[in-house]
Parts: structure tokens; C-alpha cells; sequence
């Protein structure tokens, strides 16, 4: 059991795994439009910025996660994500 732990300790762990939340801003380029109800009660596209919550689990490259986007400041539904991604990651 020792001489495995001991092993185990010198292996350069490059690997990291485990659970994570994740926020973040975001700006829309133009092409896209998330709709919104204005204050006036009209229905159009949000110009606010959009902040995102990710809550995940990620493990050699692969993450799960189930994300929420929204506008900052307008009124939106916002977009629920459950997203499986794979990170390749160059020169390592």
C-alpha cells in the first residue's frame, strides 16, 4: 500500500476533475436576438448584456454542465443550456 502511494506521488497529475460553478458576461454580436419585453410592453430584441451561471462537472477534457443565460438588465426568459463539451487543449 505504500510503495503504491508512493508511486502514485511522484506521477505528474496533469488531470484536473471535479465539480465547478462558473459565471461570466457576454456581449451578442448583432446577429443574434434573445426577445424581450420592454418596459412599454412592446417585444424585441435585448441589447443588455448577458450574464451566465454554469454549474458542471468536468474530468479529463469532458465537462457536463447545465447553464442559465439571461440580460443583465431586461426582462427575458432567459436560455437554459445542458451542454456536454470537450476541451482539447494545444502544446500540453
Amino acid at each position: 500500500m505504500i510503495r503504491t502511494l508512493a508511486a502514485l506521488s511522484l506521477l505528474p497529475f496533469t488531470v484536473h476533475a471535479g465539480p465547478y460553478v462558473e459565471i461570466g458576461i457576454a456581449k451578442a454580436d448583432g446577429g443574434t436576438c434573445i426577445e424581450d419585453r420592454k418596459d412599454d410592453g412592446s417585444i424585441g430584441c435585448s441589447t443588455s448584456p448577458l450574464g451566465n451561471l454554469s454549474v458542471g462537472y468536468q474530468w479529463r477534457g469532458f465537462t457536463l454542465s447545465a447553464e442559465h443565460w439571461s440580460s443583465f438588465q431586461e426582462k427575458d426568459r432567459g436560455l437554459n443550456l445542458f451542454a456536454v463539451k470537450y476541451r482539447w487543449e494545444f502544446g500540453k
